[in-house]
Protein backbone atom coordinates (compact mmCIF):
# COMPACT_ATOMS: atom_id res chain seq x y z
CA UNK A 1 0.00 0.00 0.00
CA UNK A 2 1.02 3.66 0.03
CA UNK A 3 3.60 3.90 2.40
CA UNK A 4 2.56 7.31 3.80
CA UNK A 5 0.02 5.70 5.37
CA UNK A 6 0.36 5.41 9.08
CA UNK A 7 -0.90 3.24 11.76
CA UNK A 8 -3.20 4.49 14.52
CA UNK A 9 -5.67 3.14 17.13
CA UNK A 10 -9.19 2.52 16.24
CA UNK A 11 -11.79 3.74 18.21
CA UNK A 12 -14.91 1.59 19.12
CA UNK A 13 -18.13 2.40 16.91
CA UNK A 14 -21.71 1.05 16.92
CA UNK A 15 -21.77 -2.10 14.80
CA UNK A 16 -25.05 -3.41 14.01
CA UNK A 17 -24.60 -7.05 14.34
CA UNK A 18 -27.04 -9.30 15.89
CA UNK A 19 -26.24 -9.75 19.81
CA UNK A 20 -27.30 -12.10 21.86
CA UNK A 21 -30.55 -11.76 24.28
CA UNK A 22 -28.81 -11.05 27.36
CA UNK A 23 -26.58 -8.49 25.56
CA UNK A 24 -30.03 -7.30 24.34
CA UNK A 25 -31.26 -6.89 27.53
CA UNK A 26 -27.90 -5.43 29.23
CA UNK A 27 -27.58 -3.25 26.69
CA UNK A 28 -23.53 -4.28 26.30
CA UNK A 29 -21.71 -5.32 22.86
CA UNK A 30 -22.98 -2.56 21.08
CA UNK A 31 -19.54 -1.23 20.46
CA UNK A 32 -15.99 -2.29 19.04
CA UNK A 33 -13.25 -1.23 17.38
CA UNK A 34 -13.32 -2.69 13.91
CA UNK A 35 -10.20 -1.93 11.59
CA UNK A 36 -10.28 0.59 8.85
CA UNK A 37 -8.46 2.29 6.03
CA UNK A 38 -8.24 5.17 4.61
CA UNK A 39 -6.19 6.82 2.08
CA UNK A 40 -3.58 8.42 5.25
CA UNK A 41 -4.63 6.03 8.09
CA UNK A 42 -5.02 2.56 9.06
CA UNK A 43 -6.98 2.00 11.70
CA UNK A 44 -6.32 -1.31 14.17
CA UNK A 45 -8.38 -1.84 17.58
CA UNK A 46 -5.74 -0.94 19.82
CA UNK A 47 -6.00 -4.51 21.46
CA UNK A 48 -6.89 -7.47 19.29
CA UNK A 49 -9.12 -10.70 22.05
CA UNK A 50 -11.55 -11.75 19.32
CA UNK A 51 -10.52 -15.59 19.35
CA UNK A 52 -9.07 -17.66 22.19
CA UNK A 53 -6.07 -18.17 21.07
CA UNK A 54 -3.82 -15.68 21.34
CA UNK A 55 -1.94 -16.59 18.19
CA UNK A 56 -4.81 -16.24 16.38
CA UNK A 57 -5.26 -12.77 17.45
CA UNK A 58 -1.29 -12.11 16.67
CA UNK A 59 -1.70 -13.37 13.43
CA UNK A 60 -4.83 -11.75 12.47
CA UNK A 61 -2.76 -8.07 13.35
CA UNK A 62 -0.74 -9.88 10.19
CA UNK A 63 -3.27 -10.48 8.36
CA UNK A 64 -5.03 -6.88 8.69
CA UNK A 65 -1.22 -5.34 7.39
CA UNK A 66 -1.00 -7.48 4.65
CA UNK A 67 -4.67 -6.73 3.55
CA UNK A 68 -4.33 -2.97 4.03
CA UNK A 69 -1.32 -3.24 1.74
CA UNK A 70 -2.97 -4.57 -1.51
CA UNK A 71 -6.65 -2.93 -0.39
CA UNK A 72 -8.22 -1.01 -3.19
CA UNK A 73 -11.75 0.30 -2.08
CA UNK A 74 -14.38 0.74 -4.96
CA UNK A 75 -17.09 0.91 -2.49
CA UNK A 76 -18.14 -2.20 -2.10
CA UNK A 77 -17.08 -3.61 1.28
CA UNK A 78 -17.63 -7.19 0.45
CA UNK A 79 -16.52 -7.84 -3.01
CA UNK A 80 -13.19 -5.38 -1.84
CA UNK A 81 -12.37 -7.47 0.85
CA UNK A 82 -12.32 -10.90 -1.24
CA UNK A 83 -10.16 -8.88 -4.16
CA UNK A 84 -7.97 -7.65 -1.43
CA UNK A 85 -7.86 -11.27 0.06
CA UNK A 86 -7.20 -12.65 -3.12
CA UNK A 87 -4.33 -10.25 -3.59
CA UNK A 88 -3.00 -10.84 -0.45
CA UNK A 89 -2.60 -14.38 -0.42
CA UNK A 90 -0.99 -13.98 -3.96
CA UNK A 91 1.63 -11.60 -2.52
CA UNK A 92 2.25 -13.01 1.24
CA UNK A 93 1.80 -16.53 0.32
CA UNK A 94 3.62 -17.75 3.50
CA UNK A 95 -0.05 -16.08 5.13
CA UNK A 96 -2.26 -18.67 3.88
CA UNK A 97 -2.19 -21.00 6.18
CA UNK A 98 -2.88 -18.16 9.03
CA UNK A 99 -5.47 -17.15 7.02
CA UNK A 100 -7.25 -20.20 6.40
CA UNK A 101 -6.71 -20.89 10.55
CA UNK A 102 -8.60 -17.30 10.67
CA UNK A 103 -11.38 -18.07 8.57
CA UNK A 104 -12.16 -21.19 9.94
CA UNK A 105 -12.21 -19.90 13.59
CA UNK A 106 -14.29 -16.85 12.55
CA UNK A 107 -16.68 -18.51 10.41
CA UNK A 108 -17.14 -20.45 14.08
CA UNK A 109 -17.99 -17.09 15.59
CA UNK A 110 -20.08 -15.67 13.07
CA UNK A 111 -24.28 -15.87 14.10
CA UNK A 112 -25.83 -18.87 12.75
CA UNK A 113 -28.59 -17.79 10.20
CA UNK A 114 -31.24 -19.66 11.50
CA UNK A 115 -31.04 -17.59 14.89
CA UNK A 116 -30.90 -14.37 12.90
CA UNK A 117 -34.20 -11.94 11.99
CA UNK A 118 -35.49 -12.43 8.69
CA UNK A 119 -34.44 -9.62 7.51
CA UNK A 120 -30.34 -9.59 8.59
CA UNK A 121 -30.32 -13.44 6.90
CA UNK A 122 -29.18 -12.44 3.43
CA UNK A 123 -26.64 -9.97 4.86
CA UNK A 124 -24.78 -12.23 6.80
CA UNK A 125 -25.53 -15.36 4.35
CA UNK A 126 -23.10 -12.92 2.19
CA UNK A 127 -20.44 -12.58 4.77
CA UNK A 128 -20.36 -16.12 5.34
CA UNK A 129 -20.02 -17.03 1.78
CA UNK A 130 -17.65 -14.72 0.97
CA UNK A 131 -15.47 -15.74 3.73
CA UNK A 132 -15.35 -19.13 2.71
CA UNK A 133 -14.56 -18.00 -0.93
CA UNK A 134 -17.75 -18.53 -2.42
CA UNK A 135 -20.13 -16.45 -4.38
CA UNK A 136 -21.82 -14.15 -2.35
CA UNK A 137 -24.51 -12.42 -5.03
CA UNK A 138 -24.57 -9.41 -5.56
CA UNK A 139 -25.93 -8.10 -2.61
CA UNK A 140 -24.87 -4.70 -1.39
CA UNK A 141 -23.75 -4.93 1.93
CA UNK A 142 -22.44 -2.66 4.67
CA UNK A 143 -20.53 -3.28 7.66
CA UNK A 144 -22.94 -1.88 9.74
CA UNK A 145 -25.84 -4.23 8.92
CA UNK A 146 -23.91 -7.34 10.37
CA UNK A 147 -21.89 -8.39 13.12
CA UNK A 148 -18.41 -7.38 12.69
CA UNK A 149 -16.05 -8.97 10.18
CA UNK A 150 -13.11 -8.70 11.98
CA UNK A 151 -10.77 -10.31 9.22
CA UNK A 152 -12.09 -7.69 6.83
CA UNK A 153 -11.02 -3.90 6.56
CA UNK A 154 -13.97 -1.09 6.14
CA UNK A 155 -13.15 2.11 3.93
Amino acid sequence: GDPAVRVAPAAASRHGGARRFLERVAGSNQRSAQSRLDPEVLALPPEIGVFEQRTLNHDLYLWLAALAAVFEPTGDWIADNRAASSRALQRFAGLRSRHAALVQAHLAQRPQLSGLRAAAVPFEAAVQAALRGEDHGALFVQPGQVAPVWLWLAA
